[in-house]
């Protein structure tokens, strides 16, 4: 296994201590470790190769303590299968629960990963934060230039070689579409969900669960009784 889980602390120790200390969130109580690198989450994203682009695979990791951003591994296909079969061996290569989803567009890829999954190591595919607005694209690439730049430096693309050449060739104009810069896209919305989403912390408040009263499951019972009444007197709803 490429990577180890190094546990250290305790939850509930640390839970009090940055409620003490006034903090919303404290770090989970592990970290993932290579060699003399320690990450506190890694993570992929895969986006699926278009009639004349090829798709892309990265996966990306984020140093404990700093809070750092770097690129680990990736890679570019015209096949979608050998896309997704190259995510199961990474999942292997890394080791059980090192990367617990991929970032990417569920209603392209879940078909595909279906088929894959039936043979096991499963690829299990979230839509990255902000997927869903029409500028999507323009604020994965302000991210990615933030993210990048010397001043703020948040991401680092190490020897992700075919990244860096996408990057390095990717002229932001304003007319620039997300269906021909795969590679973009993907950096883009991996940094900005892990970023929003900082999976690697937990909340230290936690939402205390209300059951429903005895009194009021009784009212809702009365009121379903009475619905179902006016349906098969009147073919109706109230």
């Amino acid at each position: 296994m490429k990577f180890e889980k190094k546990i250290y602390g305790d939850p509930l120790v640390n839970a009090i201590i940055a409620k003490a200390e006034g903090q919303k969130t404290h770090s989970r109580p592990y970290v993932w470790v290579s060699g003399d690198k320690e990450y506190s989450h890694i993570t992929g994203g895969v986006i699926l190769p278009k009639i004349d682009v090829p798709g892309f695979l990265l996966t990306i990791a984020v140093r404990s303590e700093s809070n750092i951003i770097e690129c680990l591994d990736e890679y570019e296909s015209m096949d979608a299968y050998e896309l997704i079969k190259k995510a199961q061996g990474i999942q292997t290569e890394y080791g059980v629960g090192v990367i617990q989803n991929w970032w990417g567009n569920p209603e392209e890829l879940m078909s595909l990963v279906n088929e894959k999954n039936i043979e096991g190591n499963p690829v299990y595919i979230s839509a990255p934060i902000d997927s869903n607005q029409k500028d999507a694209f323009q604020i994965y690439i302000a991210r990615l230039v933030v993210g990048l730049s010397e001043t703020y430096q948040t991401f680092f693309i190490n020897n992700c070689q075919r990244l860096r050449n996408h990057i390095s060739s990717f002229v932001p104009d304003g007319s620039e579409r997300a269906d021909k810069n795969p590679a973009i896209y993907l950096a883009g919305s991996i940094i900005h969900t892990l970023l929003l989403a900082r999976p690697w912390e937990q909340a230290v408040e936690t939402i205390q669960l209300i059951p429903t009263e005895f009194d009021e499951f009784q009212l809702y019972e009365q009121e379903q009784r009475k619905i179902n009444l006016y349906h098969q007197l009147y073919g109706m709803t109230v």
